[in-house]
């Protein structure tokens, strides 16, 4: 008996560059055409997945590969405080401007400073209350449904009604950004999905997201389909998605990578 966890991150580029990244477990997974990454087991300690949007071409995708890297590493975001301030901190070290010359060999210019929106989900099976812990900066997506009812919308967009974001990490508008957090009870089965602004731009209908994510008999088709959805209707943005299940398991079949189920 034990916590079941599984997932399936998809992400496609709009053009010959990606500014999407995703980050499971402090890795960090990008791609130009449409991928696929799947994974399946019982969770033995604390786990976190995030999606980064660039704001800025090149430069932004750098900064996202940053945050969905670190912000993805459990150990960092135990709670909402830890949030705020790690988050806090790598908006300063992006606008430090010394990160991209020591780790990537470049020096972005005033005009095109690194700056990036994000969503996260970090899960520990430990913890009696709050296990689930959400946050977002910008206009990242995250829905999240409880036992097969309607998803709810758990971020709070930075978005104006015209389109302009109020805030990012990095480079973007102006002032150190305030990480929106919100900490959940696991229910005995949890769907969590993430995605950049740009699903929600190509796909524009809330209840064809709910319908094809709650629907779905696994993460994969969920992510798939999303996907499918988004190149089908012209996306004008670069589209990532992670839909992350949680559920609670009371057999002793032990879940591999992969989905497959061995027994005793």
């Amino acid at each position: 008996m034990g916590w079941e966890i599984s997932l399936a991150a998809a992400t496609c580029a709009k053009s010959d560059v990606n500014d999407d990244v995703i980050g499971v477990n402090g890795w960090a997974l990008t791609g130009l055409r449409p991928g696929l990454y799947t994974s399946r087991r019982m969770l033995t300690g604390p786990e976190a997945f995030v999606i980064s949007d660039g704001i800025q071409p090149g430069y932004g995708g750098l900064g996202a590969h940053l945050i969905a890297r670190e912000a993805s590493q459990a150990e960092k975001v135990p709670d909402g405080s830890a949030v705020v301030a790690l988050l806090g901190k790598l908006h300063k070290e992006l606008l430090a401007r010394d990160y991209f010359p020591r780790h990537w060999g470049v020096t972005p210019d005033s005009y095109r400073l690194p700056g990036a929106t994000m969503a996260g989900a970090r899960v520990n099976p430990w913890l009696k209350d709050s296990r689930l812990l959400l946050f977002n900066v910008g206009d990242a997506i995250i829905f999240y449904s409880a036992d097969g009812q309607r998803m709810s919308l758990q971020s709070i967009t930075d978005r104006t009604e015209t389109g302009m974001l109020t805030q990012a990490i990095g480079g973007g508008p102006p002032g150190e950004p305030r990480p929106h957090w919100t900490a959940l009870p696991l229910a005995r089965r949890n769907r969590v999905l993430l995605s950049s602004d740009g699903l929600v731009d190509s796909m524009r209908r809330i209840e064809e997201i709910d319908r094809l994510v709650r629907s779905a008999e696994s993460p994969k088709v969920a992510a798939q389909g999303l996907m499918t959805a988004a190149v089908r209707e012209g996306q004008k943005d670069d589209v990532s998605v992670l839909v992350l299940d949680v559920n609670y398991v009371e057999s002793e079949s032990v879940r591999r990578v992969g989905g497959q189920k061995r027994g005793r």
